[in-house]
Formats: C-alpha cells, sequence, structure tokens
C-alpha cells in the first residue's frame, strides 16, 4: 500500500460518513484533498468565518469552543433557509476535544460560517476538503447532508427559539450594456431596411419576408443578445407562422441525420459520463503518460482526433470529449483561467474538430459532398483514399497546431499530479462496472458500424438511434440522465438551423446565388490559387449569414460541377468547400462551440479571448494547408 492510500485514501473510507458515498463520486474528490499540519496553539479556523473546509483528524488533539448560543442555517419543510437559534445547556462556552474523527462539518450543510472556534492543543495533523468540491459529492449523494447535519447537531444541541433573516447583501447596479442596446436596435433596424429595400431588388414577398428574420436572427447571434438555441427557435416558429415554406420543410431539422446522430451521441455521452468511464480512461491516461504538462494535453488532444474518424458530427465529439476537460481540469487542478487552462481547453477543442475535413466519416456532410460526385470517383475517395488525399493538409494543420500552442502558451505553471494519488484513485473505482461495459459496448458498435457503412448500407442516423434505444431499454442510461444531461437546447438549435437551411433551398435561393457564383469556375483552369482564395472569401461572408452545414452544400452544390470542364476532380473543390466551411470567427458561427464552453464552466473555465485567438490564427492556417495539398494532389492527377 503506498503512502498516498494511507494518509489520504484509508482515512476517507474510515470516516463514517464519507464511506456512505459511491466510490466513483469519491475518487472524483480525492484530488481536491491536501493535508496540512497546525502548530500547538494554532488556531485552524475560528467562529463566523466562512465554512470552507471539513477536516479529518489524523493526528493530534483539537479543541471546538463555541458561545452559549450557536446558530445553524437549515431548511424548512417547505425548502426554505432558516437560522436556528440553539441555547446550549450552561452559561460557560461549550468546550469539545477531539483526537480522531471529523470536524467542520459546517461545510457539509447549509450553514455558511463555522459555529465555533477550532484549536490545536497539541501538533495537528488534518486532511482539509474544500466546501465547493465537497459540494458535488453531496450532489450525488444527497443523503450525506442529513448526516452531516446529525453530526454537527451531535456536537452542539440545543433546541430552536427563533429563525434570523438572512443578511442583505449589497447589490451595485450593472451599468448599461450599450452593446446589447445597439444589437437590439440592429435587430429591429436590419429587418425593417429588408422589408423595404427587398422588394426594389425584384424579390417576391415570401422572399422579402424570410430575409428580413434572418436579418434579425443574424442580429441576435452576431451580439449574443440570448443562447443561440433562442434566434433558431425565432427563425423556425417565424417561418412557420409566416406560412414562408410547407410545415414539412420548415420542421424538416428535426428529422434529418444529423439531428439523430447528434441525439444518439449525446445520450452515449450522457452514459460515459454519469457511468465514471470517462473519469476512468482520464485516470488511466495521467497514469501511463509521462508526468508532464505537455503530455497531459497531448493526452486529450489525441483523443479528439481518434474520436474523428469514428463518431461522424462535430457536436457529438465536442458531447464526448467536453466532459475530458472538466475532469482533467480537477485532476491536474488547474487555475481558472490560467495559460494552463486556456490550453487545456484548445487541445480538447481542437483535437476534436482540426481533422474533420480528413475523414471521411468524419461529419455528415462529407457524405453529401462524396454524394455528389460520380460513381467512379466515389469508389476512388472511399474511406482510405479520402484520408491519403487529404493527408498533407491534415499534416500541416497538425504541425501548425503544435507550433502555435508552443507560442502561445509557454509552459505556465504545471497542474499538480500525484501519480500514487492517480492509482488511489483508480484502485477506489475497482473493475468495470456493468454501465462502463455498456458504454464501451455502445462505443465500439457505432464505431465499427460507422467504418462499415459501405458494406450495410445502413445510416449512422439509424444506427446511433437504435444504440441509444438499447441503453435505455436495459436501464444503462436512467430517465433523469436521458432528462438533465443530454443538451436538449443544442437539437432545438440544430432543428433551428434545419428550418432555416430547408426554407433557404426551398426559395431558390440557392440557384439565385449559384448565377453570381458561375464565373469563379474561370479560376480554375487559369489559376487554381486564386480560385482557393475567391471561394475562402466566399464562405467567409457566406458563414455569417448561414450555418456551416448549409454553406457548404450550397457552395457543394454549385462549385463542384464547374471543376470537371476545366480539367480539376471535382473532389478537390468539394474539399476546398469542406475546409472553408468550417471557418468561424464569432461563437454564434459555430453550433458545437457553445456546448463547449458551458462543459467548460467551474474549474476548466479559460480565457475565452485568448482561446479565440488562436482559432482565428488557425483559421488563417487553412489557407496554407490548402495550398500545400496542391503538388500532391497534382502527383494523383487530380488537377
Amino acid at each position: 500500500m503506498s503512502t498516498y492510500e494511507k494518509t489520504v485514501l484509508q482515512p476517507l473510507l474510515a470516516d463514517s460518513i464519507l464511506a456512505l458515498s459511491n466510490y466513483r463520486t469519491l475518487a472524483r474528490l480525492l484530488p481536491h484533498v491536501v493535508e496540512k499540519r497546525y502548530h500547538q496553539g494554532e488556531h485552524i479556523f475560528r467562529e463566523g468565518e466562512p465554512a470552507e473546509h471539513l477536516y479529518l483528524l489524523l493526528d493530534g488533539r483539537v479543541r471546538l469552543e463555541s458561545a452559549e448560543q450557536t446558530r445553524i442555517l437549515m431548511r424548512d419543510p417547505e425548502g426554505n433557509l432558516v437560522t436556528m437559534d440553539a441555547r446550549l445547556a450552561g452559561a460557560e462556552p461549550r468546550k469539545v476535544t477531539l483526537n480522531s474523527g471529523r470536524f467542520g462539518e459546517e461545510s457539509g450543510t447549509d450553514t455558511p460560517d463555522y459555529i465555533s472556534d477550532a484549536v490545536a492543543t497539541t501538533a495537528v495533523s488534518a486532511l482539509m476538503i474544500p466546501r465547493s468540491k465537497l459540494r458535488g459529492l453531496l450532489l450525488e449523494n444527497p443523503r450525506l447532508r442529513a448526516e452531516f447535519y446529525r453530526s454537527l447537531m451531535n456536537r452542539f444541541t440545543g433546541e430552536p427559539v427563533q429563525r434570523r433573516q438572512p443578511r442583505a447583501e449589497a447589490k451595485a447596479t450593472p451599468p448599461s450594456d450599450w452593446r446589447a442596446v445597439f444589437g437590439w436596435l440592429c435587430a429591429i433596424v436590419f429587418p425593417a431596411l429588408t422589408l423595404v429595400f427587398a422588394p426594389r431588388m425584384g424579390l417576391d414577398n415570401t422572399t422579402t419576408a424570410f430575409l428580413a428574420v434572418m436579418a434579425a436572427t443574424i442580429m441576435m447571434w452576431a451580439f449574443e443578445l440570448m443562447d443561440e438555441y433562442v434566434p433558431a427557435l425565432f427563425a423556425m416558429l417565424s417561418i412557420l407562422i409566416l406560412r414562408l415554406v410547407p410545415a414539412p420543410v420548415a420542421l424538416a431539422g428535426f428529422s434529418s441525420e444529423g439531428f439523430f446522430i447528434a441525439m444518439s451521441i449525446l445520450g452515449l455521452g450522457a452514459l460515459i459520463v454519469a457511468s465514471g468511464l470517462s473519469y476512468r480512461f482520464l485516470l488511466l491516461l495521467l497514469n501511463y503518460l509521462p508526468n508532464s504538462q505537455f503530455w497531459h494535453h497531448a493526452g486529450v488532444f489525441f483523443t479528439g482526433i481518434l474520436l474523428t474518424p469514428v463518431v461522424p458530427s462535430s457536436n457529438a465529439r465536442i458531447a464526448l470529449v467536453g466532459p475530458f476537460l472538466t475532469d482533467m481540469a480537477d485532476i491536474l487542478r488547474v487555475k481558472p483561467r490560467s495559460r494552463g487552462a486556456t490550453e487545456l481547453a484548445v487541445a480538447c477543442f481542437g483535437g476534436a474538430t482540426i481533422f474533420s475535413p480528413v475523414f471521411l466519416t468524419s461529419k455528415s456532410v462529407n457524405f453529401i459532398v462524396l454524394g455528389l460526385l460520380s460513381a467512379q470517383a466515389q469508389q476512388t475517395f472511399s474511406w482510405l483514399g479520402w484520408a491519403m488525399a487529404g493527408a498533407v493538409y491534415g499534416a500541416v494543420m497538425l504541425l501548425a497546431y503544435a507550433s502555435l500552442a508552443t507560442l502561445m502558451f509557454r509552459r505556465d505553471t504545471p497542474g499538480s499530479l500525484s501519480k500514487d494519488r492517480v492509482a488511489a484513485q483508480l484502485k477506489l473505482l475497482g473493475g468495470l462496472k456493468n454501465r462502463e461495459l455498456a458504454a464501451i459496448a455502445g462505443i465500439l458498435l457505432f464505431s465499427i458500424s460507422v467504418v462499415t457503412t459501405s458494406v450495410h448500407r445502413i445510416s449512422a442516423s439509424w444506427l446511433g438511434l437504435a444504440i441509444l434505444y438499447g441503453l435505455l431499454l436495459f436501464g444503462f442510461l436512467r430517465k433523469n440522465e436521458f432528462k438533465e444531461r443530454i443538451d436538449w437546447t443544442l437539437l432545438v438549435y440544430l432543428g433551428g438551423l434545419g428550418a432555416i437551411m430547408g426554407t433557404f433551398g426551398y426559395l431558390g435561393l440557392d440557384h439565385r446565388l449559384a448565377e453570381h457564383l458561375t464565373p469563379l469556375g474561370a479560376y480554375l483552369r487559369s489559376d487554381i490559387r486564386v480560385f482557393i482564395l475567391l471561394v475562402f472569401g466566399l464562405l467567409l461572408l457566406l458563414r455569417l449569414i448561414l450555418p456551416i452545414n448549409a454553406a457548404i452544400v450550397i457552395c457543394a452544390a454549385i462549385l463542384m460541377p464547374l471543376a470537371e470542364p476545366h480539367g480539376i476532380h471535382p473532389w478537390v473543390v468539394g474539399f476546398i468547400v469542406l475546409v472553408f466551411g468550417e471557418i468561424w470567427i464569432i461563437p454564434y458561427q459555430c453550433s458545437y462551440y457553445r456546448p463547449f464552453k458551458e462543459m467548460s464552466a467551474g474549474s476548466a473555465d479559460y480565457d475565452e479571448k485568448t482561446f479565440l485567438q488562436f482559432n482565428l490564427i488557425l483559421n488563417a492556417v487553412k489557407i496554407l494547408a490548402v495550398l500545400a495539398s496542391l503538388p500532391l494532389w497534382a502527383g494523383e492527377g487530380l488537377l
């Protein structure tokens, strides 16, 4: 048995309250348990100080001394917080001496402050557990709170005499948000201008109304006036209420393959997190990787890359790797918004998204581009042929990512990691549980099914839905997890994007756009480098208006047929569109960035400004990566 197990793990398991915890949640607590020593006569805490820690006494004696009147914050039968004043027996302050056990139980209750002094009467060694991390343990193990109350009341007994109103906190009046005011003004003015000027350009009433709805939606997204799914829902409802297109077209987003893949993978991701499999995987990763910040971040990055060819949705991959970010930040004790936290976020997000165009099976829209090729070309650009043709692009992006990360995130203070602690956590988790095995089986089955799609011809969305149904049918994914751990707002957002995309095509706006883009074909023969730059600029503009998949589908459908008459293989144009269609600068442009940002709240919080700067530079590198691929494509006879 290691020293860490003796000094930390065993005392936790020996505590009568903490031992009642689910071992998986107790393993998550271990990285935050710290041993601290106090000198004789030193105050460990004083009455009235914020109850920030629970203590487990390892060695020495501690005297707890309370006043005549002890106040404990509790909840009444209606769930309201009330303060009970417990009058203690005797006129003298109550003193309790401990030579073992726990103290500071206030941190495990609703009582905000310590209700006694704690003084070391000898040299003391104790384990400290932060209240902020204890809160997660209580959330997963609700009965522990009552046990902490019972322990506290056993030490300080009395009868309730009155309620004490909580202290009022002064609230500063927030300054006026002029950005929001300007945003709402734009959301009103631009639709109005559209309604006035669009008819003068020869557009019919239906198209004019749709463009006005889009103008309002884009302004709400651009200025982040509300959560992204709300403008998407606004657009869908407006399309339905104004009857701009038939209802099946407006609601097609909720029956699309992307929607069902996202829902299925989000469900599988919920099981991976709830079962503790993701946490176990990270612990194994940290246990076997070299103990350095570089390898910690590289492990998360390459985990995302390994998922890229087998999970055909960026949203779904983010749902799978997002929990790794928060768990890794907790294990390494990374400071929120530090360079280390931001680099970890970049590694997690980049690993899941950077190779999306390289693998055929990484996104459903890649199959749409494949479908625009001839039958013979589709045989050539199967999974392996596609990956080989995109290999140079992938290599350049990987090199650029590594170089940029080294320059922007010079080694910050490394996260704290004890191999003994990680080994103790793994020991505490024990063997694989049934739900973890079910999650592994779901991942393997889905991965194998996606890779062999060309053989069985079954859509990945239906396979994912069948796996999700199996998890629900056999009780591996529980009802509360299905309700609470799946990001349903993301699915509403995807459904709204489907309504926008469907309406755009139904009204023939894609054909109108095609008429203006046909002259681009001339640059395919004269100078493909100019063509690449023009497509980059075009998609940069379209992505301000259209979601990723809509912009890619429209441009691919328009530009790919122009390639072959000019001696260029259509796959090259399709690949270029896929690369540049992924570009985003403003957060609203990326449907999978919002859920990623929400997952990182708390200990994994990062500096968003630095994150977006990194993303902006990497977007510019995509042009160089495409240009660097030209010699390979020429050698393969594609140019």
